[in-house]
This record gives structure tokens, sequence and C-alpha cells, in this order.
């Protein structure tokens, strides 16, 4: 319908706090002038931390969820999805399974398949005074967020955030991330349904430059 939304982190900060929500924001002039739209989470209360979100619609007509819209996001490193059938006006929350490693969860990405599958993928690294062992989690919805598989493992990195290793020389203060991107073919041609993640890592542990790099799956995320 020629609508734009914006979904970001909308901040209640002192000198001594920082509260965090979820929000929504909507424009129907091509993004001269916005709406508030909807509110996803507001933790203001709690001052739980709600971080690095990501939002996705399903824009396809013949999907069963067309219209449907998605955002992922993680409170306090536990990975979070929530899904609205209202234009993003209201919104149910679930939380994603947990996976078979890791104690923190961050940096969810969405794809949505032209059927309505929801793909989404997610980084786990275990943390206490230094962060060690990331690994980036695939899991899939067909339900329309509802309910989500078994998270399976898209790669085990040599790189590490958030740790006090494999800094690379332009990056040297917190480190970097290797955060990763999903998207889904939807063409319609050979390779309809396949699925594609990049990432960044290491070549090999220890190294001094980081590559990118492509995983695909041709067995829906299995």
């Amino acid at each position: 319908n020629n609508e734009v939304f914006l979904n970001y982190m909308l901040l209640c900060s002192t000198v001594t706090t920082t509260k965090y929500s979820m929000v929504v924001a909507r424009s129907a002039d091509g993004g001269a002038t916005w709406t508030n739209q909807g509110v996803i989470k507001n933790s203001w209360a709690t001052t739980a931390l709600e971080d690095k979100n990501f939002y996705a619609i399903d824009t396809t007509p013949a999907s069963p969820y067309y219209g449907r819209h998605y955002t992922c996001w993680d409170r306090n490193n536990n990975e979070k999805l929530a899904y609205s059938t209202s234009n993003g006006a209201s919104w149910t929350e679930v939380d994603l399974p947990t996976a078979a490693s890791g104690t923190y969860d961050l940096a969810c990405e969405i794809a949505v398949q032209k059927n309505g599958t929801v793909h989404v993928v997610f980084d786990t690294l275990d943390c206490g005074a230094n962060c060690t062992n990331e690994r980036m989690f695939y899991t899939r919805s067909t339900n329309g967020g509802a309910s989500w598989s078994t998270p399976v493992v898209v790669r085990d990195f040599n790189l590490v955030g958030f740790s006090n290793a494999n800094y690379p020389p332009v990056a040297d203060n917190r480190g970097i991330n290797p955060f990763g991107a999903i998207d889904v073919d939807n063409s319609g041609g050979a390779c309809d349904g396949t699925l594609y993640v990049t990432f960044s890592d290491w070549t090999s542990g220890g190294a001094t430059e980081n590559d990118v790099w492509v995983s695909r799956s041709t067995s829906n995320g299995a």
C-alpha cells in the first residue's frame, strides 16, 4: 500500500539509567511525514535491555500470511520475536527456541519466503568476563511466527565478538562481531527457495584479517 515502516529503539536516559523500548513508526507519504504506529515492547518499568532489532514484512500476495509484520531483537541477551496482524499497531511476542550452545543471544535477522515461511538467524556466545564460542544458528516458522524449529548451526566462528582476543587492527578496542544477514530466493527461477547467509569471520583462528563468507542451504535450512 506504499507505506513505509520504521522499527527503532526508543530510549529514556538519565544520568544513572537507560530505559528501553521497541516501537514502530509509519509513513504513508514516502517518508515525508511519520506517525507513531505501535509499541512492540515497553520495558521502561523493568529497565530490561531491548536491543539489536530487525524488521520484515510478508509482501507476497499469495502467502497465507500476506501483510504480516515481523520483528526480532534480544532482551537481556535472550532472542525474542514478535508478529503483528494489524499493520504494526499491536504485537504478539514469542521466545525463539534456545540454541544448543551459548549463554547469550545476539543479532537476529529475518527473511520472509513467498510461501509465508519466516527464516531467522542469530548468534550465540558464552560470556563471563569475556566471551567465547560464538556461533550462528538458524530457525524457521511455517505458521506465521507462532512456533519455531529447533535451531541448527550455520557457522562455528573463529572470530568472537565482545572478547579480548581476535581484535583486527581497525577495531582493537571492543572488537568486531561476525553478525550475519539472511535472504531467500523468491524469484521463481532455478534457485527458488534457496537460503543464503552472509557473515564475516577470520580465515583461521588468530588471523589479523576478516573475510566475508556466504553459506547456502538448498534443504530449507536443514
